[in-house]
């Protein structure tokens, strides 16, 4: 064969494998992550509104109300009002579905019977008709039946355990979370689809950040479940992606080329470009605003921790270079999401960075097998007391980076490989 022909043969099959892949995406519903949140009913309204017209049996009913997220992408506030009515069968909701503190201008009221676990309220764009919204509301959370129980009783009130986080949903100091006071509310903003690359196929979801209806703006962004989790969710940074990032997919780079503004589709095509960290850069930076600089107490040197195989660590040995304060735990799936970036940080920076895991360990058994079903390389300490009170630690995961005068240090929650490009030196 001579050389000619092989060129185009080559050029041929390589335009095969690098042709757009088209994905649909044919399922609407919400981001399947584990919180909940709830939105509680008041006596008193949040801003001024023109009140409908009552008809009925709604005149003598006591009037209740809440605020709604709508959306960061509006000229008009962020949560929209809504008035409720509460009958013996049913909940009455006028919904300010066009955000204009007037519930007589939107249309019908929506009908919650007291039988039904959830409803859903659409909100179509002024300016596209075809653009539409989805919020829903539900009496239940919208977890398995096993969980429900750790937030709610068999009568639909709040479990005792669960109260004081509800308080902080309300305006009342003495709310008692009773059955018909309060929703859980979800954004319906995820589409999701199945990515098919060869013989690989992925979970994968368009996610309408800005909460407009719309997955096509700068905010929106892209999640391809590429640790096989069966979930789309925010929890885990490498599976996130802005809608200009370019991505790997089983070692080749990709980028977006066409995004549907509904959500329908989108198009993805080979490229020779770098990946990016377009999305990890935008959260980091969010984090690094809250980021402060402190200073350690003399002692702090001195201190020694125990290794979870019963080795003493001597934190001296670490000083004067970079050093990574990793404080997790095994039962904390925060803490978990954050490995594979720690790792992936770690490989790029173990030249001048030392890192250190600090567990506060539950069931030593599975904290072991973790770290080794991870592959987590670096050494892991048993939390101490000494360390908990240096740092003031409240939250988990918390990361500390010491810096090499070993003297000054930051302190954060959950951070990615971008953490370490702009504190690095």
């Amino acid at each position: 064969m001579s050389k000619k022909y092989f060129l185009i043969i080559l050029v041929f099959v390589s335009n095969i494998f690098s042709q757009p892949v088209k994905v649909y995406l044919n399922t609407l519903t919400k981001l399947e992550e584990d919180p909940v949140h709830l939105v509680v009913l008041s006596n008193y309204a949040s801003e001024k509104l023109v009140l409908p017209k009552s008809v009925n049996n709604e005149i003598s009913c006591p009037k209740k109300y809440f605020d709604l997220f709508h959306s960061w992408d509006t000229d008009r506030d962020e949560k929209i009002s809504v008035l409720v009515y509460q009958f013996k069968d049913e909940d009455l909701l006028y919904v300010d579905k066009n955000n204009d503190n007037d519930l007589s201008n939107d249309g019908d009221p929506i009908i919650f019977p007291l039988n039904k676990d959830s409803i859903n309220i659409d909100i179509v764009s002024e300016k596209d008709k075809n653009q539409k919204l989805k919020l829903a509301l539900f009496r239940k959370p919208d977890l398995p039946d096993s969980l429900k129980a750790s937030f709610i009783d068999q009568e639909g009130n709040i479990i005792p355990k669960f109260l004081p986080l509800a308080k902080i949903y309300s305006d009342d100091f003495n709310y008692n979370g009773k059955s018909r006071s309060f929703y859980f509310d979800y954004r319906i903003t995820l589409k999701k689809g199945n990515l098919n690359i060869g013989p690989s196929s992925y979970l994968v979801g368009l996610f309408d950040y800005n909460n407009n209806g719309s997955f096509n703006d700068v905010r929106d962004l892209l999640i391809i479940d590429l640790n096989k989790s069966g979930k789309l969710n925010l929890d885990i940074p490498s599976n996130v992606f802005s809608l200009d990032d370019i991505f790997t997919i089983d070692k080749k780079n990709y980028k977006l080329t066409e995004v549907d503004k509904y959500g329908k589709y989108f198009v993805i095509e080979e490229t020779k470009e770098e990946p990016t960290s377009h999305y990890l850069n935008w959260v980091q930076e969010e984090f690094n605003n809250h980021l402060k600089n402190n200073i350690l107490s003399n002692d702090f040197w001195k201190n020694k921790l125990v290794s979870l195989n019963g080795e003493e660590i001597d934190l001296s040995s670490f000083r004067g270079k970079y050093l990574l304060l990793n404080i997790w735990g095994e039962w904390c799936h925060p803490c978990i999401n954050e490995i594979e970036e720690l790792k992936l940080a770690y490989e790029e920076n173990k030249s001048k960075v030392a890192f250190l895991g600090a567990l506060k360990v539950v069931d030593l058994s599975k904290a072991k097998k973790l770290i080794n079903e991870k592959n987590i390389i670096w050494t892991n300490t048993f939390l101490s007391k000494e360390i908990i009170n240096q740092f003031k630690i409240i939250s988990y995961p918390t990361n500390i980076l010491i810096y090499p005068d070993g003297v000054s240090f930051i302190k954060g929650s959950v951070i990615n490989r971008t953490f370490f490009e702009k504190y690095i030196k």
